[in-house]
């Protein structure tokens, strides 16, 4: 922890309080549903979610594509996304 002024830069999840310095968990965030002009779909997960030290998939570097399985429910409005586990079938 550092002592600073009080500042707030949610970017890199920090926010100072009583001039103590804490890290923030990002959760939940803002993404997007884009559908190129090839007719491919793109699914934007935004940086401050991605990044955060608890997000269940990690790409790195040496790493930088991680394969997802996507699913829904009929008649739900969600979309549960997770890794891909080498047994599923492609």
């Amino acid at each position: 922890m550092h002592a600073l002024s009080n500042t707030l830069n949610i970017g890199m999840y920090t926010f100072l309080h009583s001039k103590v310095m804490t890290k923030v968990m990002v959760n939940e965030a803002k993404g997007r549903l884009f559908r190129r002009k090839d007719s491919k779909y793109l699914l934007y997960i935004p940086v401050d979610l991605a990044e955060d030290s608890m997000f269940p998939i990690k790409a790195t570097p040496a790493n930088p594509k991680v394969r997802v399985k996507i699913s829904f429910k009929v008649g739900d409005n969600k979309l549960t996304i997770e890794k891909w586990k080498e047994n599923n079938e492609t």
